[in-house]
């Protein structure tokens, strides 16, 4: 396996718009850069481009033309080109809703630097590297949801009090890659991927009129710093997932970017430790595109991308790495316990899930959800089926392009 890291700024001003809190939400500072991080890979048949944004998501008719421009470039199938936004509520608007159209200069700006950082990608870029894959734990994140015992459901940021008590399903799990160049200590690229919505940073007042990329950029300068390379962080099945003292500035980036570094570190240790372990034997790239059509809720708000009639058709997207690895690509803000639903049922060895990533369709729930209610359920577009039928049509296109599904002998 061949690879090449990928990373631009993404363009911000301090004055514009932000995304997340509602229309006319307006900057005053600016914390950090924004930033797209990635690699590309290349098993000497065929490459794959895995990109991380810091954004709150894309339009589809972003997805599909950064898509095509990166596939064209870079001579692969667009079902290979995996874009994601690590869901940061600190930059410009690149997607729209009935309360705030995107800003449609920024996103110009944003498709250029993409592509030429993918242009820059030149055949001496390449390493040749073993693939490791591991899986952590990290307790830094919480359910957002709190469910009385009549399962009414509060919305924990609305209800802070409330927090110490959650009780929702939460994902701990770390997923990482680890890229080594054969024959040195050294990682080319560290891949990272946790479910919480980065909201960590944002607090009344200051913080939260601040352009900033919140806990992912502190994840990827920790983990930058301590094991060399480069890092890229893609946000799992956030959807109702939550740092542990989220909204309290840089408090709450410290809570959460600390222990899950620590994490991944402690991750990377293990696997130099054990290279014959953890290292993907046979990593042959495949991926796939699934349409899912979903049924519109009567009256549904807040939708921009299906203005008209009672259906629309949303894709799934899986790359994976030879049977150790599956990266599924979502169309909206999942709930971890979807994701976990697509994990369980998983074939592959490690199942990971790439937030935001080929649309933008608000919230995409389990049914349970809707009728306990609370702020995802009130903003999912869709009939309370659509969870389970995501669920079943990335099983099934997993089970479709897995390998080979080692199971014990009975």
């Amino acid at each position: 396996m061949k690879i090449a890291s990928v990373r631009a700024i993404i363009p911000s001003e301090v004055g514009d718009l932000i995304s997340g809190y509602g229309p006319n939400f307006g900057t005053v500072a600016k914390h950090d850069e924004l930033e797209v991080n990635g690699f590309c890979l290349d098993d000497g048949k065929s490459r794959a481009l895995f990109l991380s944004f810091d954004i709150l998501g894309l339009d589809r008719d972003v997805v599909l033309e950064l898509r095509s421009s990166c596939a064209q470039i870079l001579n692969c199938p667009e079902s290979a080109v995996l874009l994601s936004c690590t869901h940061t509520h600190g930059g410009p608007a690149y997607r729209s809703n009935a309360a705030q159209e995107r800003n449609h200069e920024r996103t110009r700006q944003l498709i250029g630097a993409t592509v030429e950082a993918v242009k820059n990608i030149r055949a001496q870029d390449f390493a040749e590297v073993d693939v490791f894959s591991y899986s952590n734990i990290c307790c830094a994140n919480t359910n957002r949801r709190y469910l009385t015992p009549d399962n009414k459901c509060y919305f924990v940021p609305h209800h802070i009090q409330l927090e110490p008590l959650a009780n929702g399903v939460c994902d701990p799990e770390v997923g990482v890659l680890f890229f080594r160049p054969k024959n040195s200590d050294y990682a080319v690229e560290v891949f990272v991927n946790y479910a919480a919505h980065p909201l960590a940073s944002h607090a009344p007042g200051l913080a939260g009129h601040s352009i900033t990329a919140d806990f992912p950029a502190e994840v990827r300068k920790y983990i930058q710093n301590a094991i060399g390379g480069h890092c890229s962080y893609f946000s799992g099945a956030a959807g109702d997932q939550f740092p542990v003292d989220s909204q309290v500035g840089e408090l709450g980036v410290e809570t959460i970017a600390k222990p899950l570094s620590a994490a991944v570190i402690k991750a990377c240790i293990d696997i130099r430790a054990n290279l014959e372990r953890y290292k993907v034997q046979d990593p042959e790239l495949r991926s796939k595109l699934v349409p899912v059509e979903g049924k519109i809720r009567p009256n549904a708000a807040n939708r921009v991308w299906c203005r008209n009639g009672d259906k629309y058709t949303m894709e799934l997207q899986l790359i994976s790495i030879g049977s150790d690895v599956c990266m599924i690509g979502v169309p909206g803000e999942l709930l971890g316990e979807v994701g976990l639903e697509m994990k369980w049922h998983s074939p592959f060895r490690h199942t990971w899930i790439a937030y935001n990533s080929t649309d933008y369709v608000s919230y995409l729930c389990h049914a349970n959800a809707i009728f306990s209610g609370g702020y995802e359920a009130r903003m999912q577009q869709f009939e309370p089926r659509i969870g389970l039928k995501l669920v079943n049509s990335a099983v099934d296109a997993m089970f479709e392009i897995c390998p080979e599904i080692k199971t014990p002998e009975w």
